[in-house]
């Protein structure tokens, strides 16, 4: 049977209503899916680079209001459901218009791009960002990271850039691709070269730890070290603010396991994304990475703080004679809305 009159028939299939009604009450009632927790915001800043761990699952499990069907579908068969999910190159939500411009192929990777327009406000920039709030739907299983190209102050316009890897390394063959999110953040501010207070010559070097579930790990190399989503990590301590930084602070720093830990915290960090990167600078200028830092949060009376914690291998000796330093950014504006955009991907540009 061709394709064409296979379809046809798929499509004339109508499900009763109570039928629909009794499945979507089913699926609803399940438990929600676990919001996809990423790693922490890791961009190239100051010469350094540090990589982040990105989680692939062929279920996205953070999600806009898509259809409690076409997510059961697409949990039984993605390629099925994105093959009947009509294309929807455009998709307006809270005044803020989300248009997919373009797409390009080359081997296991695809890149898309994205524009983002206020059409009532100023709440779009040059700083304009997703919040690792976006889910993408593919017949095939990947991981996905965003960035944003450029910024139009004329029409009010950001650009962004999402690039998608298959996750078992074949070439991408196309199909349709739906991306859906629920947040957008803008307003950047950034502290740069900002010296944590922090008395090197005087810190526990036995300090006081507690295990914690890990949200995400970094890394200023490809190595880290093997060990589950279980981590010893220092244990808070009285916040510590920090001249010119808002939204973080110093929550502990001490010895553990024989490596120094030193611990941020920041608040309200689901819509402020605020996140920092820290090094040891020594005497003379010289720059020291950490070895891998770590992320978790601790929720008490509803209130929830973010932490992330850095690992350095140095000895109580060596850091006579330095001090802390780090890059803070955080955001201004927090957007909630509904958008979704379905487009078949395939080399456009």
């Amino acid at each position: 049977m061709s394709e064409n009159p296979l379809k046809a028939c798929v499509t004339s299939i109508q499900m009763p209503a109570e039928a629909k009604r009794r499945m979507v009450e089913t699926l609803t009632a399940q438990p929600a899916p676990k919001k996809h927790v990423f790693a922490p915001r890791w961009k190239i800043r100051a010469g350094a680079l540090l990589l982040a761990l990105f989680f692939c699952c062929s279920v996205p499990v953070l999600a806009a209001s898509i259809d409690p069907l076409y997510q059961l579908m697409y949990r039984f068969s993605p390629g099925t459901a994105q093959f009947f999910r009509p294309v929807a190159k455009s998709a307006v939500s809270n005044g803020i218009k989300m248009t997919v411009l373009s797409s390009y192929i080359h081997g296991d990777t695809a890149e898309f791009y994205l524009s983002m327009q206020d059409l009532e406000g100023n709440r779009i920039d040059a700083t304009t960002d997703l919040n690792d709030s976006y889910s993408i739907y593919t017949p095939f299983d990947c991981s996905s990271y965003s960035e944003i190209v450029s910024y139009d102050e004329a029409t009010k316009t950001a650009t962004l850039r999402v690039t998608i890897s298959q996750a078992d390394g074949n070439a991408i063959q196309g199909g349709k691709i739906t991306l859906s999110t629920n947040e957008i953040i803008s307003q950047e501010s950034e502290s740069i070269d900002v010296e944590v207070p922090l008395a090197l010559s005087n810190l526990p070097l036995d300090a006081a730890t507690s295990p914690v579930y890990l949200t995400g790990v970094g890394s200023s190399s490809a190595f880290l070290p093997d060990f589950s989503d279980s981590f010893d990590a220092l244990v808070p301590g009285e916040p510590q603010t920090i001249p010119s930084v808002e939204n973080m602070t110093l929550t502990g720093a001490g010895f553990a396991d024989g490596k120094l830990h030193i611990q941020m915290a920041a608040e309200n960090m689901l819509q402020t994304n605020s996140h920092a990167f820290l090094w040891l600078e020594t005497a003379d200028g010289t720059k020291v990475s950490c070895d891998y830092s770590v992320s978790f949060f601790e929720e008490t009376a509803g209130q929830r703080t973010d932490y992330t914690e850095y690992i350095f291998s140095v000895s109580p000796e060596e850091l006579s004679s330095c001090r802390v330093v780090g890059d803070f950014f955080s955001y201004g504006i927090f957007t909630e809305g509904d958008w979704s955009v379905t487009f078949p991907l395939e080399n456009t540009e």
